[in-house]
């Protein structure tokens, strides 16, 4: 389960830094620009851990696809989207790990939470549970 888990949260992080690349290269403005930038930093990060953290365990982490589908036209709604995408994978990591291993993906489900309102998102009550986020 845990390794199925660090598998999504990888998928997810390989389709975040593919979409802030396209969108950061696509910015309308510099601010934009500048905030896309710093979530493919972020998520590069947050690819790397997820691939270290399954070789530590022994596992072969999951590829990344040579594409992938934007999923809004929007650059902001694009960028949100894959947020919350990445939210939920943090969301379900924490439910799988006990312990201090809950640390990462809880902090990285509160950043994606805050970076998500930098993209025009709103508040949620739980970030990353599709079904009681308020959406």
């Amino acid at each position: 389960m845990r390794t199925q888990v660090w598998q999504q949260v990888l998928a997810a992080e390989h389709a975040a830094v593919w979409t802030f690349g396209l969108l950061a290269a696509r910015h309308e403005s510099e601010a934009e620009a500048l905030l896309l930038a710093q979530a493919h930093d972020v998520h590069r990060s947050r690819r790397d851990h997820a691939e270290l953290a399954l070789r530590a365990a022994g596992e072969t982490p999951v590829p990344s696809a040579p594409a992938y589908e934007l999923l809004a036209e929007e650059p902001l709604e694009a960028a949100l989207a894959v947020e919350q995408a990445c939210a939920t994978g943090y969301a379900a990591l924490v439910a799988a790990l006990t312990g201090e291993e809950r640390r990462w993906p809880a902090n990285a489900l509160t950043d994606a939470a805050a970076r998500a309102l930098g993209f025009r998102g709103s508040p949620e009550h739980f970030p990353g549970l599709d079904e009681l986020a308020g959406r």
